[in-house]
């Protein structure tokens, strides 16, 4: 059987082409320059919609490259970089969870569980294994599991976090970014492989550790260290206090249980307290 015809609009041409085919593979059918290192393509909007070059098409629609420099291009290089440092975590210290915290200094702050910190050693053999993944040039895969599928998978790897977000999500596929054999929720979408992302700084801040980003404007740069402990302080309060729940799923389950008002409650009466000494 035949596979459907999809039309399609691509910087500014007008094309036929099989359903399934990706947006990767359309750039190198039209010969689209996509290698300037200062404003690379991260990724692609399809109708719209943010999705990964890799993602495979199924509608008639009008697709609009996304440059780094882009609105939203800066953020598939965060997505992708953020896989990347998990990869290189699960291979060096199985035994812990990664954990991202909020943003600050132009990256994510990470701790991993049950370390108290990070030393200097632990964090140049992270930033080994992700400049030898990034070097591996890896595909970053766009993938769909059954919603069981996913939950038997990730109970398999011992990613509980991940199980317990699974157990309040309605949705019955669940659409996922692969690295090797690393598995992640695809909840915004990544470039098409590692090797797009070689800049990056990993920065020694007790208790974890900062990922730090390139620029806005050239991803060649990374933009120099502005100290916040103040703000950091207040994070790491603010992250104390949401320990009671652990993660998102948790978060869902209150919800889904009708307590969200006890944990509002809760909340509101630190951030007083939190007032009262200020």
């Amino acid at each position: 059987m035949a596979r459907e015809q999809l039309e399609l609009k691509i910087n500014g041409s007008k094309i036929k082409s099989a359903e399934g085919i990706t947006t990767l593979e359309l750039i190198k059918k039209l010969k689209i320059k996509s290698n300037n290192p200062k404003n690379p393509i991260m990724g692609a909007a399809v109708n719209q919609r943010m999705v990964s070059l890799r993602k495979p098409l199924s509608q008639d629609g009008t697709i609009e490259l996304i440059h780094y420099r882009d609105r939203y291009g800066e953020e598939f290089y965060r997505r992708g970089l953020s896989l990347v440092l998990n990869l290189a975590c699960e291979r060096l210290f199985a035994n812990k969870t990664l954990r991202v915290g909020h943003s600050i200094e132009h990256g994510y702050f990470y701790q991993l569980n049950g370390m108290s910190s990070v030393a200097a050693e632990e964090l140049s053999e992270i930033e080994n294994e992700m400049k030898k993944i990034i070097k591996a040039n890896l595909p970053i895969d766009v993938c769909s599991m059954e919603h069981d599928e996913a939950r038997e998978k990730f109970t398999e790897l011992g990613q509980t976090d991940k199980v317990k977000l699974l157990n309040t999500w309605e949705e019955q596929l669940i659409e996922l970014h692969r690295i090797d054999d690393h598995l992640d929720f695809a909840y915004f979408p990544a470039p098409s492989s590692t090797g797009q992302l070689e800049n990056f700084e990993l920065r020694s801040y007790s208790p974890g550790f900062i990922l730090r980003f390139p620029s806005t404007d050239n991803p060649t740069e990374i933009p120099p260290p502005v100290d916040q402990p103040k703000l950091f302080q207040i994070y790491q309060e603010t992250r104390d206090w949401a320990e009671i729940l652990k993660n998102v799923g948790a978060l869902n389950q209150i919800i889904k249980e009708n307590k969200i008002t006890e944990f509002i409650k809760i909340s509101e009466a630190l951030h007083e307290r939190k007032i009262i000494h200020i």
